[in-house]
């Protein structure tokens, strides 16, 4: 259960979720630890390695509420969990698709392709590789 201080600590170090609640930040950690087991990990990694997939998982879930916005001034951006389009008035400059979000599923499990499409994803794969190395099967 994420008790006041871990909601306060996780304001800090991830400000861009400052504008949600006590309640709803306390859910999103409570559901990441759902998902991550303390004891593989250094202890003052776990912190890290909660904040950032906590953090990942916010963030996913407001590229999914908010796919696509139009914004005033003649802008308009189309979005599926990465930008595709950005239109300024009858200006348009399109994306490609990441390799990333395609080559997903043969070696890593559903979902996991996703987390690259985070700025805390990535970091969470990061601070994994360092603390749970990968399993070689031959």
């Amino acid at each position: 259960m994420a008790t006041g201080t871990d909601i306060a600590a996780f304001r800090v170090a991830v400000p861009e979720f400052a504008s949600l609640t006590d309640p709803e930040l306390s859910i999103a950690l409570d559901e990441t630890d759902m998902w991550l087991d303390a004891d593989m990990w250094d202890p003052p990694d776990f912190v890290y390695a909660r904040w950032y997939l906590t953090a990942h998982h916010l963030q996913l879930a407001q590229m999914f509420t908010s796919p696509g916005s139009s914004g005033g001034g003649g802008t308009a951006v189309s979005s599926d969990l990465f930008v595709r389009m950005v239109a300024f008035g009858e200006r348009r400059v399109m994306f490609g698709e990441r390799k990333a979000s395609t080559t997903e599923g043969q070696i890593t499990g559903p979902g996991a392709g996703q987390m690259e499409d985070t700025v805390y994803g990535q970091k969470f794969l990061r601070l994994r590789s360092r603390n749970i190395p990968p399993i070689l099967s031959v």
